[in-house]
């Protein structure tokens, strides 16, 4: 074999293994861009390189430019679940840069796209090359908004019953009492009757 055909030969295997790429490239994208949550990937300098659909709308992004995550991250408005300030060393994905495997933790963050405040729920892990060393990190994001709602209508409704079965346990208390009274003071006028020679007129018996 010559030179020439060793040329061709080493090109066209570039060229399908580059054709390989690009297709396994498109499905990844494909399937990314599919899912409604948000899809999230950062670089090793805590650059956001890839977000899907559902994430560059709501931020108002530019896919075709990183986006640095402290700077994105001064721009917002981030609260804990609790309702505190969360500081921008907290934020998932820089967590994960560090190595650290982030799972289901709550955070409330008023959206650019919209203005709303929303109840959100971030997931993030590191990325690895062959070698172990971190190259990025992959954070999936869920807005748990509608879920919090019905938890605070149901937490709602649930200290309305109560309060209500305390209230109705206090009137049958009330109600009673009265009926107690009310034969006890039966009994004295019929005691009072007997003690005149007069008829009773409740018929409670003597003692």
């Amino acid at each position: 074999m010559n030179e020439a055909d060793e040329r061709q030969m080493t090109e066209s295997k570039q060229s399908a293994e580059m054709a390989s790429v690009v297709r396994e490239r498109d499905r990844l994208a494909a399937l990314i861009n599919s899912i409604s949550d948000e899809i999230w990937f950062a670089d090793r300098e805590a650059r956001f390189t890839l977000v899907n659909p559902p994430g560059a709308q709501a931020f108002t992004l530019d896919q075709s430019h990183p986006t640095d995550i402290k700077e994105l991250a001064v721009t917002l408005e981030v609260f804990r679940a609790d309702g505190s300030p969360r500081p921008i060393e907290e934020a998932p994905p820089l967590r994960a840069l560090r190595g650290e495997v982030v799972r289901n933790v709550q955070e409330i963050i008023r959206i650019p796209a919209t203005g709303e405040l929303r109840n959100r729920e971030v997931s993030s892990s590191p990325v690895r090359d062959a070698r172990g060393v971190i190259v990025g990190s992959v954070s999936i994001v869920r807005d748990i908004t509608a879920q919090k709602q019905a938890e605070e209508q149901l937490r709602q409704r649930t200290q309305e019953l109560a309060q209500s079965n305390a209230e109705l346990a206090s009137f049958n208390k009330l109600m009673v009492g009265r009926e107690l009274r009310m034969i006890e003071l039966k009994q004295e006028i019929d005691q009072l009757c007997r003690q005149f020679g007069q008829p009773t007129r409740y018929g409670s018996e003597s003692d």
